[in-house]
C-alpha cells in the first residue's frame, strides 16, 4: 500500500532540491523555497519546510548559509 505521507515527504524534498539547484551558484531563501513547495502542495507550512530542510542538512545535501538562506552542497 502507498504511504501518502511519504509520497509527499519525499517529493517536497526532491523539488526542493531541484530548486536550489536552478538558483546555484546563489542562495534560496526559506520565503522562495515555501513559495515553490507551495506551488506543489498549496497546505504547505513553514514548519514542514523547515523539517524538511533539516532533514536534507543531516544528509549533507543543502546547508543553511545565513540564518535563512540554504545552498545546495555539490
Amino acid at each position: 500500500m502507498v504511504d501518502i505521507t511519504r509520497v509527499r515527504r519525499e517529493s517536497l524534498r526532491w523539488s526542493l532540491l531541484v530548486a536550489l539547484n536552478k538558483t546555484r551558484p546563489y542562495t534560496a531563501s526559506e520565503t522562495l523555497l515555501l513559495d515553490v513547495s507551495r506551488a506543489i502542495y498549496p497546505d504547505t507550512t513553514p514548519l514542514e519546510l523547515r523539517r524538511e530542510l533539516d532533514y536534507l542538512a543531516d544528509r549533507k545535501m543543502v546547508e543553511l548559509v545565513e540564518k535563512t538562506f540554504w545552498r545546495l552542497v555539490c
